[in-house]
């Protein structure tokens, strides 16, 4: 940005050679002074050029010397401006796309926990009737929305060990203590667990964590586990018969 009294400046003092003139960028009026500065003229040409920026209306300097600077400042602050409204706009949008996914995520998962609830409270209805085939179909149920709840788990362990379903009975209740089932206490006196504390090796299940310690098998895991468990569901699904679920689970153990 060219300044005023600089402009005046350079007249007075370079003027006669048209200095002050290239400076606004007067580029031939600067040419036609330095050709003419032997004559003299441009020196008292210079000095009224000097008293005119002196006594001249910053507004005017600007306006007349200064107009591509202001274009260009006027410019960039539209465009500055855009931007502000556009990352405004943006913002907006995004906030309102984020807010319609949330919204939309919290509803199924609000609705997937109502859909759990009822079938595990269905199962314990059942469990209670001793109606144990209802009450193992509506688990499997619960657990296809939620196969880690380990309350669900302990709950699946005390079916099966009412069931007599030894080994089932262990694989579920060590993988309810594996994700986290804190009252452990309920593991030695809920009566549904009974048949599964008179076997031999339950005094070293607990001892061990509540994890199973098998001679000449396959250790314990929490991936086979989930693979029992998939066998179940497998099972419970229809995809599988009685005969296959056992022929698949009896390979997974050995």
């Amino acid at each position: 940005m060219r300044n005023k009294v600089t402009a005046a400046l350079l007249a007075f003092f370079l003027g006669g050679f048209g200095i002050h003139r290239f400076y606004l960028g007067q580029t031939v009026w600067g040419i036609i002074y330095a050709l003419l500065f032997w004559t003299g003229v441009p020196f008292v040409l210079s000095m009224l050029d000097a008293l005119l920026l002196l006594i001249m209306p910053q507004e005017v300097f600007d306006a007349k010397y200064n107009r591509d600077t202001q274009v260009a400042r006027r410019n960039q602050r539209k465009y500055q401006r855009k931007r502000r409204i556009d990352a405004v706009d943006i913002k907006k949008r995004h906030q309102v796309k984020k807010s319609t996914l949330s919204n939309r995520a919290l509803t199924d998962r609000a609705k997937q926990k109502v859909k759990f609830k009822k079938y595990w409270e269905e199962g314990k209805k059942s469990f209670k009737k001793y109606q144990f085939q209802d009450a193992e179909e509506a688990y499997f149920q619960a657990m296809e929305i939620q196969p880690n709840n380990p309350d669900l788990l302990f709950d699946m362990a005390c079916l099966f060990s009412i069931k007599e379903e030894t080994e089932r009975a262990y694989e579920y209740l060590e993988l309810a203590v594996h994700q986290g089932f804190e009252p452990v206490e309920e593991i030695q006196k809920n009566p549904a667990l009974a048949y599964l504390r008179i076997q031999d090796d339950f005094i070293d299940f607990a001892k061990a964590g509540f994890k199973r310690t098998r001679k000449n098998k396959k250790e314990s895991s929490p991936e086979l586990l989930e693979q029992l468990r998939q066998l179940d569901l497998l099972k419970q699904r229809g995809l599988l018969t009685e005969l296959e679920f056992e022929d698949e689970r009896k390979k997974l153990l050995h």
